[in-house]
């Protein structure tokens, strides 16, 4: 799994359960958020007032008599960016305006110093700064009973990533993730499955791979660093016989990804050809399903998916 596959990974998990951005904008944050009927996923496309294209992660909106009472631009930051100092505010002001409803930013940070960096202020203008609401991993809570998972698997999949190297939350936080991990389909849990071990320090990697709950729901499961699986490969280093375990590990993990592509497109009605799908699932590029995956979130046709040919 590589790096665009984490980030979809964490886009797709609010995707999936948008009650989760109110959520934790009350709990963590303590946002007074408006009286609300319905919460739903909204247009993402957020370049209506703009020159040139600019598009989020996510936005969710809380509506209710039928109007937008607040939305909020869901956007997930896995390394720092400059420009998105400059995006993140025309987010901001064109949602506000194409909606008639406030706006808020929530920026999803799994790092402690990506979540540093994406708190500072920006400054627009002489006296006029924008602020984020940065959803850090101080800022995620602690789900260490298996029960509050279960009923909120997504929401025990964060805590998980942000609190799986303390010493005494470590096991707690990943037990209950685990627990958590029926609540989704195979192809969803093994990847989450993935996002956890990949947050993990050595030692509690090691304390995973014993845990009795997993070997009883995954026992065929391989956890591994893919990224770092890519790397070895690309560069070579491994010997001739190890260089083979390892192109057949990627390979496994292409397989993984590419049920996830499908799995979006199905979800997002993105209606495929059988040659088009055979396309798919015999590509073997793992920086073409890395490309396909980002595309199928925003693409509305087959067309749009493979536009690059």
């Amino acid at each position: 799994m590589s790096i665009s596959m984490e980030h979809a990974a964490l886009v797709e998990m609010f995707r999936s359960n948008p009650g989760l951005v109110p959520q934790l904008l009350r709990d963590s944050f303590a946002v007074v958020l408006p009286a609300w009927e319905t919460v739903s996923i909204a247009e993402a496309e957020l370049d209506q007032l703009a020159p040139i294209e600019f598009r989020a992660d996510l936005v969710v909106e809380l509506a209710g008599a039928g109007a937008p009472r607040l939305g909020a631009v869901v956007e997930v930051q896995l390394s720092a960016d400059d420009d998105k100092r400059f995006s993140w505010p025309v987010y901001l002001t064109v949602n506000r305006s194409r909606r008639r409803c406030e706006t808020l930013l929530l920026v999803v940070a799994p790092d402690p110093a990506v979540a540093a960096w994406a708190r500072r202020p920006i400054r627009v203008g002489p006296d006029n700064e924008v602020r984020v609401h940065v959803l850090g991993p101080a800022e995620i809570p602690a789900v260490v009973d298996p029960s509050v998972g279960v009923a909120n698997p997504q929401l025990a999949v964060l805590s998980a990533m942000a609190h799986c190297n303390e010493p005494e939350l470590g096991l707690p936080v990943l037990r209950s993730a685990l627990a958590a991990l029926d609540a989704f389909d195979k192809v969803d849990a093994r990847l989450y499955l993935h996002l956890i071990y990949k947050a993990l320090d050595e030692p509690m990697r090691r304390a995973l791979k014993e845990e009795a709950m997993l070997r009883g729901q995954y026992p065929d499961v391989e956890l591994e660093l893919p990224g770092f699986v890519y790397d070895m490969v690309e560069r070579g280093e491994a010997r001739g016989e190890a260089r083979g375990e390892m192109r057949g590990e990627v390979r496994g993990e292409v397989r993984g990804e590419v049920k996830v592509l499908l799995k979006i497109l199905e979800r997002n009605g993105v209606v495929l050809t059988p040659e088009q799908r055979r396309s798919i699932a015999s590509c073997e590029d793992p920086s073409r399903i890395d490309a396909w995956v980002e595309r199928a979130f925003t693409a509305r046709t087959a067309d749009e998916l493979f536009a690059d040919g």
